[in-house]
């Protein structure tokens, strides 16, 4: 459903519906225990943030994405 929700956006071209879709699309990967998942969703909306001003929204996905990278014991978590 979620995956639907950001092809939707995307085709929209609503980009911070997506990338905040991409980031709950990362919570549910982490919960589910699939952290490569959850970091690939994390940068995508990371990515997606980056176009545009969203600093609270960016700061909280960089959080993500360095808890990420250090629960898969990635140099630079």
């Amino acid at each position: 459903m979620l995956a639907e929700c950001m092809e939707m956006c995307a085709r929209a071209g609503d980009a911070r519906g997506e990338a905040l879709t991409a980031y709950a699309l990362g919570e549910v990967s982490r919960w589910r225990g699939d952290e490569r998942a959850a970091l690939d969703h994390f940068t995508a909306c990371y990515a997606l943030l980056s176009r545009h001003s969203e600093p609270v929204w960016s700061a909280r996905t960089r959080e993500q994405i360095a808890r990420s990278r250090a629960a898969l014991g990635e140099l630079g978590a």
